[in-house]
């Protein structure tokens, strides 16, 4: 409780006027905003992602450790720094969207401008609000995705190594299921068969009994 007093002027004399305010709503408010912002500060700082906060200048205010990480730079060559002087401007329709009051992203490669850096990565961006509704800033949250795409990249130019050796191999391929189910078939089997639609069939039913006894053996 928050005790005020004062003097004042009553029935043509003096008096002491004394205001008690009840504080425990108060308190209790501001301990959970305190613990809000406790909360916030953790995940900030010890998210899997990059996590960075820019102004309405474009300046990088504050950023996590996973953000320098992802960078290969350094948090002082980092905050400060302004996004509309990288050297690769491929961010910047993201950038802009969130401090026009929208969330945006972007994903592609992107070539750092405190290092040395290429990264291919997810950058989402979303808006920062004062109590009145004004932006003031905005957040960034970027993912590194680059493993990721070397493994795509490597899984698809090894189909393709694939598709075109079978294509090309003089002589009948074809990959089947437990149940005998043709899942792949190189165009050479069909040619020899003078057969069509071999996938997904019985190759029981498809070949002469011989053929078929050495295909599901």
């Amino acid at each position: 409780v928050q005790a005020f007093a004062q003097r004042i002027v009553w029935s043509g004399g003096y008096a002491i006027e004394r205001t008690l305010v009840d504080l425990r709503e108060r308190r209790r408010a501001e301990a959970a905003l305190r613990e809000s912002e406790e909360r916030y500060r953790l995940l900030f700082r010890h998210a899997p992602v990059g996590v960075f906060q820019y102004d309405t200048r474009y300046r990088i205010t504050d950023c996590n450790d996973r953000f320098v990480t992802i960078l290969q730079s350094s948090r002082e060559r980092l905050i400060g720094l302004d996004l509309m002087q990288l050297q690769d401007s491929s961010l910047t329709p993201t950038l802009n969207a969130a401090l026009q009051g929208q969330e945006a992203l972007y994903e592609g490669l992107y070539r750092a401008t405190t290092s040395s850096a290429e990264i291919w990565g997810s950058v989402r961006t979303a808006p920062l609000r004062n109590k009145q509704g004004r932006v003031i800033g905005a957040v960034g949250i970027v993912e590194d995705l680059t493993e990721r795409k070397r493994a795509e990249d490597a899984l698809r130019e090894s189909e393709e190594r694939f598709s075109v050796f079978m294509k090309h191999l003089p002589a009948a391929a074809f990959i089947k299921d437990e149940s005998g189910r043709a899942l792949y078939v190189n165009p050479y089997l069909p040619r020899i068969f003078a057969l069509q639609d071999l996938q997904s069939q019985l190759t029981s039913e498809l070949l002469p009994d011989t053929i078929a006894l050495l295909m599901t053996s």
